[in-house]
């Protein structure tokens, strides 16, 4: 903010942030939200083997993967724990996608939930890991984060929302879930990812107020429209 005498728009990736910046700066600010590689790595892909998948930070009661295992079998529900990394980012990103297209459910919990050293004490965000699991296809089961990036952009089923971080209570909301789980819940979060999440979106946005000429971007956004105006199931 010291500086921005010498910028003349500000953008923002948080919605609560755009009037604050503003207000602060004296500087038009707009939003650029985070976004997600829906286009590249994404999948509406119906055929899935794993009903819930861990990625990430979990509460105490998610975070031990051996017995979050034991008692999803014993539920007759296929548990995937933290998938394998890879060194290379690129290779690891595609890794991680893969591992939401095989699953049904991804289990993420507000920073609200697990108060963890490395996150923020009062304020709620969404997290990557959110939008990843979307792009494949995946709903996201737990508590979602009480802010404006999930009340704006997140649409009807793609949360599946718990009620606590109990683990027992929660793995009887997703196996009822589960039991009534159908491949067009893929194909319309996948179509609905593309149309909200999609990281070309935000690059377009950037590229018309700096009226800049973008040939490929275009063609992928269009691509973008066509998957989008077809039914669910067919690409």
């Amino acid at each position: 903010m010291r500086y921005s005498r010498n910028i003349d728009h500000f953008f923002v990736s948080q919605p609560e942030d755009v009037g604050p910046w503003r207000t602060a700066t004296g500087t038009p600010t707009g939003l650029l939200s985070i976004g997600t590689d829906v286009f590249g790595l994404g999948s509406s892909q119906g055929d899935r083997r794993v009903d819930i998948l861990r990625v990430g930070r979990q509460p105490p009661e998610w975070d031990d993967d051996e017995d979050n295992a034991r008692a999803c079998a014993a539920m007759g529900l296929r548990y995937q724990g933290r998938p394998p990394m890879a060194e290379d980012a690129s290779v690891n990103q595609s890794m991680l996608m893969q591992a939401y297209v095989n699953s049904r459910y991804a289990i993420s919990f507000s920073n609200r939930m697990d108060r963890q050293s490395y996150t923020h004490r009062t304020r709620e965000y969404v997290t990557f890991r959110w939008l990843d699991a979307l792009a494949a296809g995946a709903v996201v089961a737990g508590v979602a984060p009480r802010c404006d990036m999930a009340a704006e952009f997140f649409w009807p089923g793609a949360l599946l929302e718990l009620d606590g971080i109990d683990r027992a209570s929660g793995l009887a909301t997703i196996a009822g879930a589960c039991r009534s789980w159908t491949p067009d819940i893929p194909a319309r979060n996948y179509r609905e990812a593309l149309l909200r999440l999609d990281w070309r979106w935000r690059f377009k946005a950037i590229a018309d107020y700096f009226g800049l000429s973008a040939p490929k971007l275009d063609r992928q956004l269009d691509e973008i429209r066509r998957r989008t105006a077809a039914p669910l199931g067919v690409a």
